[in-house]
C-alpha cells in the first residue's frame, strides 16, 4: 500500500515521474518517517541520526526539481493552476508579496508527501484487514 500511494503522491501531487527518482525518495522518506517517533538523540547509528541523513538526501533529490519548476514556472511553461501542488507552493506570496522561501516550500513539501502517502496507506492497510 505504501507503494502505490507514494507513487500517486509523486505522480499527482507533486508531478515527480522519474521511477529512479521516486524510489529514491520511498526509501529515504520510510527512514525519515520512522525518525519522526524516535527519540531526538543524534549520534551516528541512532535512527534520529539516520532520518536526519535521509532528509538531507531528499532535499537534496528534491531541490534541483524545485529549481527546474521554478525555471518553467517564470517561462510559462506551467501554471500555478494547472499543474501540481509544487508549482502552487512556488507561485505563492507571502505577506509582503515575496515568493515563498525555498526551504519553507521543501518542509512543506516533506509534510505533505509524509501526509498524502503514509498516512493513506496505513488507513488502507486498516480497511483491508478489516475484510479478513
Amino acid at each position: 500500500m505504501k507503494k502505490i500511494t507514494f507513487k500517486i503522491a509523486c505522480d499527482l501531487i507533486f508531478g515527480i515521474k522519474d521511477e529512479y527518482t521516486r524510489k529514491v525518495l520511498f526509501d529515504d522518506f520510510s527512514v525519515a518517517f520512522k525518525a519522526a517517533w524516535s527519540l531526538p538523540i543524534n549520534f551516528p547509528g541512532t535512527v534520529y541520526w539516520k532520518g536526519l541523513r535521509a532528509r538531507s538526501r531528499i532535499v537534496y533529490r528534491i531541490l534541483p526539481i524545485l529549481r527546474q519548476r521554478k525555471q518553467e514556472l517564470s517561462d510559462g511553461k506551467f501554471t500555478p493552476t494547472t499543474n501540481d501542488v509544487l508549482c502552487c507552493m512556488l507561485a505563492s506570496r507571502d505577506e509582503i508579496q515575496q515568493p515563498l522561501d525555498d526551504d519553507l516550500i521543501l518542509d512543506n513539501f516533506i509534510t505533505l508527501m509524509i501526509a498524502s502517502h503514509d498516512t493513506s496507506a496505513i488507513l488502507m492497510s486498516f480497511d483491508n484487514m478489516e475484510a479478513f
